[in-house]
């Protein structure tokens, strides 16, 4: 938001300053859980009176009755009040953005999308992986590797939409060297994602590149430990990466023996690239035929794939 914009331009809204907003923005970057009473992205109706007691409280009754007109608040709730949110809904009618919701019982977690026709779309989503995925996801951010990170509080994020389209329909050879520039730029950082990244990429139009989303399976190899709890925790997503190595014919042998603790940082982010690079090949199944035509045989892709990730990120790199 430009510093010009001391007041609103949001339709049918009680104009409002920056200051203000920043304000409100502060304490739900810095303290969520005082305004965010449940992960609902439609609170009812006691949820926001009892949210406007609290801005009352917090920054005054003017301010408090500016919150209470505004259709944004009425429709999302404080989250509304996130300054790169209320920025995004500059110009827009409350009633034209829509959004939809989704709880995941077994992690503790939620997802919110909100969208418009007129520009790309916002995420709100809860953390799986606590603060470790919080500093992950705005390094992925920083490095390119991951949805732009708008807020980063302490309790969710705020992040750019990237659709649902996974994997684009390019020559096995270029999906090659896109799937190992993305691995590779997250093992740079020494981030293992944890995850499989046939199903957790996305491909972004606008830059032509894959990215990745949700690193709550995501942690550092060379992460410093504050609480037993976290290392316990990294060290079972460890045990079920190298798990998967041994169950894969290919790699049986060479990790039969292995156990995760005693391998360094760099053969655990070489053994996460041996595990990725045969997941894209046994599962991504894409361009194959074109107008009805086939252009490859099955192996003949697989070949290809593995040949463009070979060629930015090699097996057995030297970091």
């Amino acid at each position: 938001m430009s510093a010009a914009s001391e007041r609103t331009i949001r339709v049918n809204s009680e104009v409002i300053t920056l200051t203000e907003i920043q304000a409100i923005d502060y304490i739900l970057r810095t303290n969520p859980e005082r305004y965010l009473s449940n992960a609902s992205l439609h609170p009812r109706k006691e949820s926001l009176e009892r949210t406007l007691r609290l801005v009352a409280e917090d920054h005054g009754d003017i301010v408090a009755k500016k919150v209470a007109k505004d259709p944004f608040f009425l429709r999302f709730g404080i989250r509304s009040f996130y300054e790169a949110v209320y920025e995004w809904t500059v110009g827009l009618e409350a009633n034209k953005v829509y959004s939809s919701e989704s709880d995941y019982v077994s992690t503790r977690s939620y997802v919110h999308q909100i969208h418009h026709c007129s520009k790309d779309g916002l995420v709100i989503k809860s953390y799986q992986g606590g603060d470790e995925e919080r500093k992950i996801a705005v390094i992925a951010s920083e490095k390119e590797f991951g949805p732009n990170v708008h807020v980063a509080s302490a309790k969710e994020l705020v992040e750019e939409y990237l659709g649902e389209e996974g994997i684009p329909k390019l020559h096995p050879f270029e999906l090659g060297t896109q799937f190992g520039n993305l691995l590779r730029k997250a093992h740079n950082e020494g981030i293992i994602y944890g995850d499989s990244i046939q199903r957790h990429s996305r491909y972004d139009p606008k830059e032509k590149r894959m990215k990745l989303i949700d690193f709550g399976m995501s942690f550092r190899v060379n992460r410093t430990y504050e609480a037993e709890i976290d290392l316990m925790d990294d060290m079972a997503k460890l045990d079920n990466l190298l798990d998967e190595l041994k169950r894969n014919s290919r790699f049986k042998g060479k990790y039969k023996d292995r156990e995760a603790i005693e391998m360094t940082p760099d053969e655990l982010l070489m053994a996460e690239r041996d595990i990725r690079e045969e997941e894209l090949t046994r599962e991504v199944r894409c361009a194959i035929f074109v107008r009805g035509y086939r252009i490859f045989t099955p192996n003949q892709f697989r070949k290809n794939l593995r040949e463009g990730m070979q060629k930015v990120y090699p097996t057995n790199e030297k970091r």
